[in-house]
């Protein structure tokens, strides 16, 4: 059997930290699902999305690449195949999606809907190390876990859909899907900021995750060993200063408009500063702020869910108790009208059909809110299970050293005594 090429014979099972019950909440960019919903609600996404399905665009795209590519297997290629399997087993990602590599520079990709494959250019492979490898597959399997595959593929397909939908109306579908591009493109670079996020977790080595961006920037492979991360976060400040022009900014805004990516050297600072701010640790720590005040959220939604079980519950119990009671009076009232005589037997007859009425009636609410009072008692349960589900995730020995240093870094010094000998005499330097 042939090994692999001698590049590839590394060890690679050497587990990153595994992230317990990781959650996408935990680390999605907020404006990540702020843009997704402006996209979502605009005018024409859901004709859109029925288009997208209707003319099988999808199918067409996966046969494309499916057909075209060659397919990574643990048998074809077991290093490629055990990196992506190591990022899903880091990313808690349960199934490994077909895995497939083309010519081409640095980049990936992954597309599809309901089942979404990845493809990696062949130039990941001579460029990027292990690391950089896995922060590159953990980027496209963020974006498998954070469900935006459904809406890149759509999005993609707008202009294809673009032109069946303008002949069929005369030019005049092509306005509505310049309004959805422009909130498609808002939208996929967040997204692309959630999936940074993503490959950082499944790396765990900031160096590595801005490395990979410079590679992808262009970097020359003779750079690759002398080339430091800390030049391309230059690089990103000074492009970042350029906002102090307005004319600047407005180039920028013009120049991006239409890109489904975020500029590479801000998408690198962006990482930085997400590590900077302690969040990238918390998540790594399970202690991330999601996951406490998800943990907050739901247990306020106890209370609530618990009390409404219990009023639902007494209110089906108390019908209960009157269908019986009218069951039984309209019981007695059909016996009695056995032995009552002929004189009274069409008012008996009226009062029994009534008192059966009544019971039917009272048996059918009953029903009713016994119904309603295990919906209540289910989802009281539901949102329990879920609180455990997070709780159990919650790393709160770490939670503690968290709280405890940002007590001693906020406990507010005493103010020094009053010195007559001491100058208030501001210094002139």
């Amino acid at each position: 059997m042939k090994k692999e090429p001698k590049e590839y014979q590394k060890k690679v099972h050497t587990i990153q930290q595994p992230i317990n019950n990781l959650i996408a909440k935990e680390y999605e960019d907020p404006r990540d699902a702020t843009y997704l919903n402006t996209f979502k609600l605009s005018k024409g996404f859901d004709k859109l999305a029925k288009l997208y399905f209707e003319y099988g665009i999808e199918r067409i795209n996966t046969i494309c690449y499916t057909g075209s590519n060659i397919r990574v297997t643990e048998k074809s290629m077991p290093y490629l195949y055990h990196c992506l399997e190591l990022v899903c087993h880091t990313l808690c990602v349960e199934k490994i999606p077909p895995f497939y590599i083309a010519q081409g520079d640095v980049n990936a990709f992954t597309i599809g809907a309901n089942d979404p494959i990845i493809v990696m250019n062949d130039g990941c492979l001579r460029r990027l190390n292990h690391e950089e490898l896995l922060f590159v597959l953990g980027h496209e399997v963020g974006h498998i876990k954070s469900e935006h595959c459904l809406y890149h593929s759509i999005g993609s397909s707008i202009p294809i859909i673009g032109g069946i939908v303008g002949a069929l109306t005369f030019g005049l579908g092509e306005v509505v899907m310049q309004g959805l591009m422009i909130a498609y493109y808002d939208w996929v670079r967040k997204s692309e900021c959630t999936a940074d996020r993503a490959g950082l977790l499944a790396c765990q080595d900031v160096n590595a995750a801005i490395t990979a961006m410079a590679k992808i920037a262009g970097l020359p492979k003779e750079y690759h060993d002398s080339f430091q991360a800390e030049y391309f976060l230059e690089q990103a400040q000074a492009f970042q200063d350029m906002d102090e022009s307005l004319y600047n900014r407005i180039l920028k805004l013009i120049s991006a408009k239409d890109s489904t990516h975020p500029w590479t050297v801000l998408r690198a600072k962006q990482m930085k500063d997400w590590v900077d701010s302690g969040d990238y640790n918390r998540v790594l720590n399970r202690t991330s702020v999601w996951l406490i005040e998800e943990k907050e959220r739901l247990e306020k939604i106890i209370e609530t869910t618990t009390q409404a079980a219990e009023e639902a519950e007494s209110k089906a119990k108390a019908a209960q108790e009157e269908a019986e009671t009218t069951a039984q009076a309209a019981e007695a009232a059909a016996q009695e009208l056995a032995t009552v005589s002929p004189d009274k037997k069409s008012a008996a007859t009226k009062t029994a059909n009534q008192l059966a009425n009544s019971a039917k009636s009272a048996a059918s609410k009953a029903k009713s809110l016994t119904e309603a009072a295990e919906k209540a008692a289910k989802k009281r349960d539901e949102t329990i299970q879920a609180a455990e589900e997070i709780a159990a995730t919650i790393d709160y020995g770490a939670l503690l050293e968290l709280e405890s240093a940002t007590e001693v870094s906020t406990v507010a010094l005493p103010a020094p005594e009053s010195d007559e000998s001491v100058s208030t005499v501001p210094d002139s330097n």
